[in-house]
């Protein structure tokens, strides 16, 4: 079973650092880390080589996050979750809350190849060094 990547916010945006979409790519991840989060898991086109990510799909873990700091954008999933997309850039769950169809928890949810069904990579962000 692959275990999750760990690059910083710093790497995963330097590659691409001249593709408009990146450079606010660390400042997404602050306004998580200021509510307590202190994981990201990050899958879709970011998690990949493609040389000009269109967004992103993540999930955050829920330990440590406090409510008088945390952003409801991050529990607003109507409109396709249309706030996500707005206020972050891409979509974001909680680690550890289920996927509506799967059952499983996003953080499976998201190692695991659509497709095949088999165990893919993604990538840990580690908040903690912000």
């Amino acid at each position: 079973m692959p275990s999750p990547g760990k690059p910083s916010y710093r790497d995963l945006a330097s590659p691409r650092g001249d593709n408009a979409y990146c450079k606010d790519y660390g400042s997404r991840w602050t306004r998580l880390q200021r509510a307590g989060c202190k994981r990201v898991y990050v899958d879709g086109s970011f998690a990949t080589a493609k040389p000009e990510p269109g967004d992103f799909d993540a999930c955050w873990d829920i330990t440590d996050v406090t409510p008088e700091t945390f952003e409801p954008a991050l529990l607003d999933f109507t409109q396709g979750r249309a706030a996500h997309k707005r206020r972050y850039g891409g979509e974001l769950f909680p680690a550890q809350l289920p996927e509506g169809e799967s059952g499983r928890a996003f953080l499976d949810f998201f190692q695991t190849d659509k497709t095949t069904g088999h165990r893919k990579g993604i990538l840990l962000l580690d908040l903690t060094g912000l």
